[in-house]
């Protein structure tokens, strides 16, 4: 096993790439945002390691393949968003509006966006005010994605 970093704005992989060096990993997990790990996958690809890659939700938008091309086919992502999970009627509604209003897919920076801000507006509504103190409590009180925007 290695452990090595990645810094957001890191373009340049190859101390990372050589901490590999004889290891044989079975996995590389990177979860980082799409740019690096597009880069590192290029980087990867062009000294001919094939390991494959586990990364985050970071790197879950259209961006990594227009960065990364073919050397990001094949990653693997633990994510938070997947547009067939929008199964209640504010998800559908959400990436309907979203969709329509900006034409492009839902991605996942916008879809957690959207559920802080109906977290927020619910937590808000319940608290009845708009005193930070109170909407602090009813955030904290939260025990599930809101239904409706309020």
């Amino acid at each position: 096993m290695a452990v090595s970093y990645i810094q957001t704005g890191d373009q340049d992989f190859s101390a990372q790439i050589s901490a590999l060096n004889g290891k044989n990993p079975d996995l590389i997990y990177a979860p980082n945002y799409y740019t690096e790990d597009a880069l590192l996958a290029k980087q990867l690809k062009d000294l001919g390691v094939k390991t494959p890659i586990l990364t985050g939700a970071g790197a879950q938008v259209p961006e990594l393949v227009s960065i990364g091309g073919a050397a990001v086919e094949g990653l693997y992502f633990t994510a938070l968003f997947h547009r067939q999970g929008a199964t209640s009627e504010l998800g559908r509604r959400f990436l309907k509006a979203y969709e329509s209003t900006f034409k492009k897919q839902l991605d996942v920076f916008a879809a957690l966006g959207g559920e802080a801000y109906f977290l927020l507006l619910a937590a808000i509504n319940r608290a009845g005010s708009l005193e930070g103190v109170k909407i602090a409590q009813a955030l904290a009180e939260t025990k599930t994605s809101p239904e409706s925007p309020g």
